[in-house]
């Protein structure tokens, strides 16, 4: 898979949650401010704590590939646990905060724009990711490409709607962390052959 493909993919993936908040705002004139942000902040969070519910799980892909006797490399084995990791003391941390000033958001009653994305994301990554295949840590790296992304961008939209001060710092925080971890993945996806565009 040529590299510019798999950035626009991990591109994509990650700006969708900020064009759907400006889509969002410039849609709904008739919309108070503070109910505006109060739904954008719902379905915003619902978003981020289902998606890192998901990733904090990402652990469990290791005795999966173990069955299938296909055990991946120590370095994308190490990269799962990272994400893992980073998105089980992500929840945590947010869970910690649910009760402070302003609490967080209840789920959305209804499905939305974010739980057609994560479910989307969901299924096919399953497919792919337990399918015996030599091409896993392209298909894997592609995919948390896509998760990591759309998390640092989720995280990143919500510190500027958050009115509680530590939460949003805590938000910033959690965006830059997943940036770093995008970050390296795309990094690990230019060491594996065939996924650099060839020249010429």
């Amino acid at each position: 898979m040529p590299l510019l493909l798999v950035a626009v993919i991990a591109f994509v993936l990650g700006a969708a949650a900020h064009a759907y908040y400006a889509r969002r705002a410039s849609a709904r004139p008739a919309v108070s401010a503070g109910d505006a942000g109060d739904q954008d902040r719902q379905i915003g969070y619902h978003l981020l704590l289902t998606t890192l519910e998901d990733e904090s799980q990402l652990d469990m892909l290791l005795l999966a590939k173990a069955v299938t006797f296909a055990w991946p490399a120590e370095p994308v084995r190490a990269m799962i646990r990272d994400i893992s990791e980073a998105a089980f003391e992500a929840k945590r941390a947010l869970s910690d905060t649910a009760n402070d000033t302003p609490p967080l958001p209840s789920a959305p009653l209804e499905r939305n724009f974010g739980d057609l994305l994560r479910a989307s994301i969901k299924t096919w990554s399953r497919a792919q990711l337990l399918a015996r295949s030599g091409q896993f840590p392209e298909r894997f790296l592609v995919i948390q490409a896509q998760a990591t992304g759309m998390l640092r961008a989720v995280a990143g939209e919500l510190s500027m709607l958050e009115p509680n001060a530590e939460r949003a710092k805590l938000l910033r925080d959690m965006s830059r962390r997943f940036g770093r971890l995008n970050q390296a993945i795309v990094e690990r996806l230019r060491m594996i052959p065939g996924t650099n565009e060839r020249k010429g």
